[in-house]
C-alpha cells in the first residue's frame, strides 16, 4: 500500500483503492498531489463524470474506488478544514459569499454522486448519500429523479428505498416518461411489479402521448407487458402519431408478444397517421407469423 495514501485516509484500508493503484496509478498520484488542495474536487468531478459524451470510462471497480475516495476525501478533510486551515482560508473572499458558493458547490457534487452510485448499483455508498440532506426528488440534467434512475436499470432495492422514502412516482422527465416508463422500456419486470404495487400509473403518457405499455411492446418485454395489464394498462391508448402497442410490437417482429396483446383485445383496426394497420406492418415487413396472427387466419 502507498503510505501516503492511507495516511490520508487516516489509516482507513476500507476506503483504499487497491485496483486503482493496480491499473492508473497516474490517477493515484494526481489524486495524492491534489488531495489536500481545492483543485481536488474538480478532479474528482473530472474522473466520474464524462463532459464530453466520447470517454470509454474506468472498469467498475475503479470507478468504484475513484467515487469511494471522494467520499473519504469529504469525510476526512473537508469535513474538518475551518477557517483556521491556512491552505482554504489564504486570500479568502467574504465568509457569507464563500460558504454560499461552497454550499451549492457542494450540493451538485452530491447530487452526481448520488446518480453516479445508483447507476453503478453501488447501493450502500447511495444510501449514504441519500441520508445527507438529498432530496429524494432531486434532478440531474435530464430531468431525471433518483427513482427514474433506479428503476431505468432494475435497481429494486434502491427503488424500494426511494418509495419508502416518499419518492414522487409520476415524476416526469424532459420528455415526460416516468419512473415505470424506463424500468418497462428496459424490461425489469421486477422494478415493473414493485412500482405498480406502490401505485405507479400504467396509462401514465409521455409528451408524446407513449404508455409504459408502448414502452415495454416496443422491445418485446413480455413478462413487463403482462403486469402493466394486470395493473389495468390499456391496450389500445394511442400515441400522438396513432401508434399503439400493438403497432410497436407488430414493427418490430415480437411475435409472443402480438399474440398476448391479440388476445387481450387489442384493436386490431387501429390506424396511423398515414392509414397503417398492424397488418399492414407486418405485410410491409413480410413477416408471415404475424401476417397469420393479424389477419385473423391463427
Amino acid at each position: 500500500m502507498n503510505t501516503k495514501m492511507l495516511e490520508m485516509l487516516q489509516g482507513d484500508e476500507s476506503f483504499y483503492p487497491h485496483e486503482l493503484e493496480k491499473q492508473y496509478a497516474r490517477v493515484m498520484d494526481k489524486i495524492i498531489a491534489l488531495w489536500n488542495t481545492p483543485k481536488i474536487g474538480e478532479y474528482f468531478m473530472d474522473l466520474m463524470v464524462d463532459k464530453r459524451g466520447d470517454r470509454q470510462g474506468f472498469p467498475a471497480e475503479v470507478a468504484i474506488e475513484i467515487f469511494r475516495l471522494s467520499q473519504a476525501h469529504e469525510r476526512f478533510f473537508v469535513s474538518s478544514a475551518g477557517d483556521d486551515n491556512p491552505q482554504m482560508s489564504t486570500n479568502a473572499p467574504d465568509p457569507k459569499t464563500r460558504n454560499s458558493k461552497t454550499a451549492n458547490k457542494n450540493h451538485t457534487y452530491r447530487l452526481q454522486e448520488l446518480f453516479k452510485a445508483i447507476e453503478m448499483g453501488d447501493n450502500a455508498a447511495a444510501e449514504q448519500l441519500l441520508t445527507r440532506n438529498i432530496h429524494m426528488n432531486v434532478r440531474d440534467e435530464r430531468n431525471w429523479t433518483p427513482l427514474m434512475a433506479a428503476a431505468s436499470i432494475g435497481n429494486n432495492e434502491i427503488t424500494r428505498l426511494l418509495i419508502q422514502h416518499g419518492a414522487n412516482m409520476e415524476a416526469r422527465d424532459n420528455a415526460g416518461y416516468t419512473a415505470l416508463h424506463w424500468a418497462s422500456f428496459n424490461g425489469h419486470d421486477g422494478t415493473v411489479r414493485l412500482l405498480l404495487e406502490n401505485n405507479a400509473n400504467p396509462n401514465a403518457c409521455s409528451d408524446f402521448g407513449w404508455t409504459p405499455l408502448m414502452q415495454a411492446a416496443t422491445r418485446g418485454h413480455l413478462a413487463a407487458i403482462k403486469l402493466l395489464v394486470a395493473a389495468g394498462g390499456n391496450i389500445n391508448l394511442s400515441s400522438e402519431d396513432g401508434w399503439t402497442p400493438l403497432h410497436k410490437a407488430t414493427a418490430n417482429n415480437h411475435v409472443e408478444t402480438v399474440k398476448f396483446l391479440i388476445g387481450h383485445w387489442a384493436d386490431r383496426s387501429k390506424k396511423l397517421q398515414d392509414g397503417s394497420t398492424a397488418l399492414a406492418i407486418a405485410t410491409q415487413n413480410n413477416n408471415a407469423a404475424l401476417i397469420e396472427i393479424l389477419g385473423g387466419r391463427g
